[in-house]
């Protein structure tokens, strides 16, 4: 598995939708196309045939929604779990804004340095807040510090020499068909699986 469980852990996960705005932007569509039609563009551009109208789109192509984390707080025997939750307030602007969600998660990283697992997160979740941090102009120094070496302090950005970045999928990964599902592994654990939806909801 993986050697080290931090003292502070977020497992965590984050949810995306396609960016009309981007859309218009890269292909110079009129600003005033309704965002469905943006949409079905972007898809179009990203392999859309009959079988799959709406393709998986690369991720610098959509706008993070949200993200959620339960936090493990560890302190000698005594462990806390919390829940995490961005944005706090879906029906406030300010806190639904992109730049805040993404901003607020990977600055707080930054400052608390907690050990980030994910599913898939290292290809996906990390890379795609990665990306839309540069396309929003932020700037996360705390979070995209880097040790000289893999021993000498968290790497966000390197997550197969550094345990600060645990990616389940790599962990219990194998070649081709035997890469299990998230559904598949968290419900023969007797976790709760996804709840009658599915990534296109």
């Amino acid at each position: 598995m993986f050697k080290t469980i931090g003292s502070r852990v977020w497992a965590f996960d984050a949810e995306w939708i396609p960016d009309p705005l981007g859309g218009r932007m890269l292909y110079h569509l009129e600003p005033d196309l309704p965002d469905q039609q943006v949409m079905e563009v972007m898809w179009e551009k990203g392999g859309a045939t009959e079988e799959d109208p709406m393709p998986y789109l690369k991720t610098v192509l959509c706008r993070i929604v949200s993200i959620v984390a339960v936090e493990r707080v560890a302190r000698g025997n005594d462990v806390k779990l919390h829940l995490l939750s961005l944005p706090r307030d879906s029906r406030d602007p300010a806190h639904t804004d992109e730049k805040h969600v993404v901003g607020t998660f990977l600055g707080k990283a930054g400052q608390y340095k907690p050990q980030l697992v994910g599913f898939n997160s290292a290809s996906a979740d990390i890379k795609a807040m990665i990306q839309r941090s540069v396309v929003q102009g932020l700037t996360l120094p705390e979070f995209c510090k880097r040790p000289n070496k893999p021993w000498e302090g968290e790497d966000y950005f390197d997550s197969r020499n550094s345990e600060a970045s645990v990616d389940l999928k790599d962990v219990l990964g194998g070649w081709g068909k035997a890469t299990p599902s998230l559904n598949e592994i968290a419900t023969l654990s007797g976790i709760p699986g996804k709840m009658d939806v599915d990534g296109q909801q």
